[in-house]
C-alpha cells in the first residue's frame, strides 16, 4: 500500500504467484483485507 488511501492488487503485486489467475485472487483478498482492517 501507499500511505492510507492506494492499495495495488492484481497478479503482478503477487511475491509467490506472479503471471497467474491464483495470485490475483491471493493478492486481491490482501489488499481488501488491508482496506477492510
Amino acid at each position: 500500500p501507499v500511505g492510507d488511501r492506494l492499495s495495488f492488487a492484481g497478479e503482478a503485486t503477487h511475491e509467490e504467484f506472479f503471471a497467474t489467475v491464483h495470485g490475483a485472487y491471493l493478492s486481491g483478498l490482501r489488499a481488501a483485507d488491508r482496506i477492510l482492517g
